[in-house]
């Protein structure tokens, strides 16, 4: 197959791929020093704190109108983005090349925010700026987890429990009597009720719902930690599995 990789029309490909990454990267670079500016010169100037987080706020709201994303889609980017700069400085080389692109950089960037020391955090950093380019985005996750895990046990404990506070659930309801749901959530929890959302998408008895535009906020995107949306539905199929892990409230 080496033949097909080598075809001109997918070399340029490649080409114009990773000038677009190289882009959005250069993009991003500078709206991070943007909103670094801004608090900079908040602080500069002694407004009161409040004060200073409605400026940073107006920054990511700026940021957002910019590129057209939502303010919490671009606060996530910035959060990424600087994290990445001061902790990361292979790993953000190879996203400013376009050798990582910004999932790669935000799986990563997470991953190396729960390590236990500086030490392992440079290990991942030097290993991914390595590799991470290499592997599809669904390989990345077993990826690093290999990574994480090779350091010891302690430190794949460590990630595990970060990764379960991160759980959360997000529900856009349509005005077609349809919702979007997207969630993380344990695994446990998952296999156990996933037949019930594979029935609800895939059954050909399903009845065609309709909206009850009195009680529900059409277009309204929900995100909230699992146990306060989801947790009575999970409880009520996993029943004592719930317990499996320590509740801990979601971010």
């Amino acid at each position: 197959m080496e033949h097909v990789a080598e075809d001109p029309a997918l070399l340029q490909a490649r080409e114009y791929q990773e000038a677009e990454r190289q882009a959005a990267a250069r993009k991003l670079a500078v709206l991070v020093a943007y909103r670094a500016r801004l608090r900079y010169e908040a602080q500069a100037t002694g407004l009161p704190t409040l004060a200073r987080a409605e400026a940073e706020k107006a920054a990511v709201r700026h940021a957002a109108l910019a590129l057209g994303y939502s303010e919490w889609t671009m606060t996530q980017m910035l959060n990424t983005a600087e994290y990445s700069q001061d902790e990361l400085p292979r790993t953000w080389a190879a996203f400013l090349s376009g050798v990582v692109d910004m999932p790669r950089l935000r799986e990563i960037a997470t991953t190396a925010s729960g390590m236990l020391t500086a030490e392992h955090r440079a290990v991942v950093d030097q290993a991914a700026a390595q590799h991470a380019g290499s592997v599809n985005p669904g390989e990345l996750q077993s990826w690093l987890n290999r990574t994480v895990a090779s350091l010891g046990e302690a430190e794949y404990a460590r990630r595990c429990e970060k990764a379960y506070e991160s759980r959360y659930v997000r529900i856009v309801h349509g005005d077609d009597g349809m919702s979007d749901i997207e969630a993380r959530i344990p695994t446990l929890a998952a296999a156990q009720i996933q037949k019930h959302l594979y029935a609800a998408a895939h059954s050909a008895r399903a009845t065609v719902p309709v909206p009850d535009r009195a009680g529900l906020r059409l277009g309204r995107t929900v995100r909230q930690p699992v146990r306060r949306t989801v947790g009575w539905s999970v409880r009520r199929l996993v029943g004592p599995c719930w317990r499996a892990a320590p509740e801990t409230p979601g971010p």
